[in-house]
């Protein structure tokens, strides 16, 4: 082989000028491509041979491997809103059936639309969605007042928030019900407080079999201690007289005496006897 046959072999061909047509017709569809939100189509040029059907053939590649992609993600995207949808089903199941409130406040105290169905019984509101806690609990202008001071800490960072939170009322009457009211700080991204979560349990039931145990247990220290509770009755009623004989405001305070008195009184007697 000659020396210059040897050179013509090692030295790649030239490639022809490219057709500036060809160039428009890649960037157009290219623009096309990226503002769509599909990848269905794919580049055809009419007659394209060697470079331009290589770089036709491997951008229509890349894009079937990005559908591939594409179709893959979307999938498990689908199924993952499906098994979001199911848990909150389930939750909101669990919370339209449990007996207790459960609610959480922004710092404004708006109240967050994923609250219990108990909560619309509780306040007798159909809607609590955006109402300010502090109007739910029917508090008056003092106590509401009082109630925004200490919730307003809460966020604050003051203080910790399980000492503000432990600030605000913990008991409420609504329409003739006791309620216990407990709330816990929910911390964001951050590490603040961003919202407040709380508990709202009717403890009516529990009040009134307090209430009938205490009285349940001065009847029995009645019946046990019958003697010294006819001396309290004996001195009680000696008390009354005198009243009546000297009327005064603190006379007949000291003569009203609570019924819990009964089991303080019998106590002391038994010291003194």
């Amino acid at each position: 082989m000659t020396r210059e046959g040897a050179a013509s072999a090692s030295t790649p061909p030239k490639s022809g000028p490219v057709d500036v047509h060809v160039l428009d017709r890649v960037a157009d569809f290219l623009t096309e491509t990226c503002k769509s939100d599909e990848l269905d189509e794919r580049l055809e040029i009419e007659g394209a041979s060697g470079g331009v059907l290589r770089v036709v053939e491997s951008l229509n590649a890349l894009l079937d491997k990005m559908w591939v992609k594409q179709f893959q993600l979307a999938a498990k995207q689908e199924m993952l809103e499906k098994v979001i949808e199911i848990r909150t089903n389930e939750v909101h199941e669990i919370l339209d059936h449990v007996s207790t409130g459960f609610l959480l406040t922004l710092r404004d105290e708006s109240v967050l639309d994923n609250f219990s169905r108990c909560c619309a019984d509780i306040f007798g509101v159909p809607d609590l969605r955006g109402r300010k806690l502090s109007e739910l609990l029917r508090l008056g202008e003092r106590e509401r007042a009082h109630f925004s001071m200490c919730y307003e800490q809460i966020f604050d960072g003051f203080l910790p928030p399980e000492v503000c939170t432990g600030q605000l009322p913990s008991e409420l009457v609504l329409d003739s019900r006791t309620y216990r009211i407990d709330g816990a700080p929910v911390l964001g991204n951050d590490g603040r407080v961003a919202k407040v979560f709380f508990t709202i349990t009717d403890t009516t039931h529990l009040r009134k079999v307090e209430a009938e145990n205490v009285l349940r247990q001065a009847l029995v220290e009645i019946i046990r201690q019958r003697d010294t509770f006819k001396i309290f009755l004996s001195e009680t009623s000696q008390a009354f007289g005198a009243a009546r004989d000297w009327p005064s405001q603190a006379r007949m305070r000291n003569c009203l005496l609570p019924r819990e008195f009964i089991i303080i009184y019998i106590s002391n007697r038994n010291v003194r006897d």
